[in-house]
């Protein structure tokens, strides 16, 4: 038997700061021309959804590393599977052409509609 399930939250992090799809505050601050991590997160969804991120209009998808976990849980007959699916870059970088750039993390399961989490990117010039 096919079963599909929804999203259930979405979380876009940046180091230690953590940004969901819940929050008023929807941005981040960036020091332009410097590394940081930045990682979306999708917790479940079945299957394991997909996850395409865009800043402003350009995909940015294959700057992020893909991994999926499954988490198991219930008795015999009625187990849970939990997905986690993240994007992460350790390198992400800005310039101030990114200055006031919606980042997208959009995450869509198969025969579902998609969940988006917008984060506006505040650029620090130096």
């Amino acid at each position: 038997m096919s079963h599909t399930a929804p999203v259930r939250s979405i979380v876009v992090t940046q180091a230690n700061r953590s940004i969901t799809d819940m929050d008023i505050q929807r941005s981040m601050e960036i020091t332009e021309n410097t590394f940081t991590t930045l990682r979306c997160t999708s917790y479940g969804g079945c299957p394991p959804p997909e996850m395409t991120l865009y800043l402003g209009k350009h995909e940015i998808t294959n700057q992020f590393s893909l991994d999926y976990t499954s988490k198991l849980s219930g008795v015999t007959g009625l187990r849970l599977i939990e997905h986690t699916t993240m994007r992460r870059s350790d390198r992400f970088s800005v310039t101030a052409e990114h200055d006031n750039m919606r980042l997208q993390c959009i995450v869509t399961v198969p025969g579902l509609g998609s969940n988006i989490a917008t984060v506006r990117i505040r650029v620090n010039c130096e």
